[in-house]
């Protein structure tokens, strides 16, 4: 039997602390992505942001998510 497997989802949920100006910079020079691109991730709407990934990339993508002040949720595949 293989090692669990993740996608990565996010649902447009922001940590405390953080306001969705930040966010939406810090999402745009995580992903290296346009400030269009961010709005549709910041639109409510759930995102699928990685699939199919092993538990230590999940892990990574959702720690470098928090810093940048977004949740993200790993749904075990």
């Amino acid at each position: 039997m293989g090692e669990e497997r993740f996608d990565i989802v996010f649902c447009g949920e922001l940590l405390a602390g953080f306001t969705p100006a930040t966010v939406a910079d810090n999402l745009a020079r995580l992903f290296r992505a346009t400030p269009e691109t961010v709005a549709r991730l910041l639109d409510g709407g759930t995102h699928t942001l990685k699939r199919n990934v092993d538990a230590a990339t999940a892990a990574q993508y959702h720690g470098a998510m928090e810093r940048a002040g977004a949740r993200a949720l790993l749904r075990p595949l």
